[in-house]
């Protein structure tokens, strides 16, 4: 067992593209009423909720986990008047629809692959009926919205991945190392008996519910440790939602094999503005930022200096402020870097 957490449906048919202005941000946006459904994609039924006028260009925001949920993102739906802010579950987790998955049966783990993630914002893209997407992604999601640029970047037309990014099994091995030192004895004891107590629910058939309840309260342990500042004990993991156990553990399984390789023609060939975003505190490697300033042509990084894993709340307004910058084709109020060679290393 891995834990890998950090943290009326529309009609089917796809509506021709459009072509929609340039996108104007306002000083201070107010955000719009939301249209929450499920959309019917690909065999399965997402949890999407959608911001914004409808012709106005697509910021698709993609969530953490594997497992987690749209929630914590919602912050960013005040892009909404110059965007159509969409945010999703996605599949096998929040309020998206559950596959029936059994580990003795690899047709059904395949249903949760990074494969059938990647195509999903696909089909999402087609839906929205646009010729190009912006998209941002946090943590996990920095990674899967990586993916999808890479196998779709004529599709892409801005791109955000904020704290997260692809990694391989070594970037991995030294995250869960960095975030573990940072735990309390409390949290590591809890952890501990908690993944017990999970592993023993599994053994004995539990309800994908039951899974799925304990795999967030285990994920909520850590979150305290992310940040910059710690959260008080108890104020972390409280109302965020419902996490997916098995989106978890499958979809997370892409990085015992993943090489840069793999994504680096897809990369090259991104043509779309690009931002990396990186708090000083962040457990997880440089690393997973910087070797994408190496395979993505218009990318640049911005390091947080007080955050760690959630800048967009622990420096707010900075962070906002460098969002709707970036957005609007401005200079960012911060300063960035454009080659690994400049980037200050990183304190051990």
């Amino acid at each position: 067992l891995t834990l890998l957490c950090c943290a009326s449906c529309a009609s089917p048919k796809t509506p021709p593209p459009t072509t929609p202005t340039k996108p104007k941000l306002a000083p201070k946006a107010a955000a719009t009423a939301a249209r929450v459904g499920k959309w019917a994609i690909r065999g399965t039924k997402l949890f999407v909720r959608d911001v914004g006028p409808k012709d106005a260009p697509v910021l698709l925001v993609v969530h953490g986990g594997p497992g987690g949920n749209h929630n914590s993102l919602r912050a960013l739906e005040v892009f909404s008047p110059a965007y159509r802010v969409v945010l999703y579950d996605q599949r096998g987790t929040g309020e998206s629809d559950r596959f029936t998955v059994s580990p003795k049966d690899p047709a059904s783990l395949r249903k949760l692959s990074l494969k059938e993630n990647v195509e999903d914002i696909e089909a999402l893209r087609q839906r929205l009926g646009r010729e190009k997407i912006s998209l941002l992604g946090h943590s996990w999601g920095g990674a899967l919205a990586v993916f999808y640029a890479a196998a779709y970047p004529q599709r892409v037309d801005k791109l955000v991945v904020y704290s997260g990014g692809p990694e391989t099994a070594e970037l991995s091995k030294r995250k869960r190392g960095a975030h573990n030192a940072k735990l309390t004895a409390e949290e590591k004891a809890k952890l501990k008996a908690g993944t017990k107590a999970l592993v023993a629910a599994l053994r004995k058939g539990a309800t994908q519910d039951e899974l799925d309840e304990r795999v967030v309260k285990l994920a909520s342990l850590t979150f305290g440790a992310l940040n910059c500042q710690r959260a008080k004990s108890g104020d972390h993991g409280a109302s965020i939602g419902r996490g997916g156990f098995w989106a978890n553990q499958i979809v997370g399984a892409y990085v015992r094999s993943f090489k840069y390789a793999n994504i680096a023609p897809g990369l090259a060939k991104l043509e779309a503005p690009t931002l990396l975003i990186w708090g000083k505190c962040e457990p997880s490697p440089i690393e997973r930022l910087t070797n994408l300033l190496d395979l993505i042509p218009k990318a640049r990084l911005a390091i947080f200096a007080k955050s760690g894993h959630n800048a967009m709340t622990e420096q707010k307004p900075l962070f906002f402020a460098s969002l709707r910058a970036f957005l609007s084709g401005k200079e960012l109020p911060m300063k960035t870097y454009t080659k690994r060679s400049e980037v200050p290393p990183a304190k051990p």
